[in-house]
């Protein structure tokens, strides 16, 4: 299953964030959330978090290999990782998360419990979803975000 996001539901509200920082660091980590919500006022809300493609463009994009698909999950080698950031580029959601080491971090789905949509309220995060030719998620009002806010 596929993570989708709504911008024009979003309120902002950020609990998407602090369910991933519980789910992944039991709240020690304040700024570790794999699911990073940005607002640009007066525009709708951004949401930079991974949406586990079926064919993602991140794994084609890495020059030395260390971002792979497990079981639909992405999944990266730091070892492997020399932190050049193709996979960003590549990316049509703008998925730029680090960790505290500044490789790139990608949501594991909370083993298919997706703890940021069971939260959100707003229900701009919604677990489901199908994909166009491409690879990019569309249906129920969802769309990939824009680069540069365009």
């Amino acid at each position: 299953m596929m993570l989708k996001y709504d911008a024009s539901l979003c309120t902002g509200c950020r609990i998407c964030e602090q369910a991933c920082m519980q789910a992944h660091y039991h709240g020690d980590e304040s700024d570790m959330s794999r699911i990073k919500i940005t607002s640009i006022w007066p525009a709708e809300e951004a949401a930079a978090v991974c949406r586990q493609c079926p064919k993602p463009h991140c794994v084609e994009a890495c020059p030395t290999g260390a971002i792979e698909q497990v079981d639909g999950i992405i999944k990266i080698d730091p070892e492997k990782c020399t932190q050049c950031y193709e996979c960003f580029a590549a990316c049509p959601f703008q998925a730029q998360v680090l960790d505290r080491a500044g490789y790139p971090a990608f949501c594991d789905t909370c083993d298919g419990a997706y703890q940021c949509a069971q939260v959100c309220s707003a229900k701009a995060l919604k677990v489901g979803g199908h994909t166009s030719k491409s690879g990019v998620i569309f249906g129920g009002g969802m769309s990939p975000l824009k680069r540069g806010g365009k």
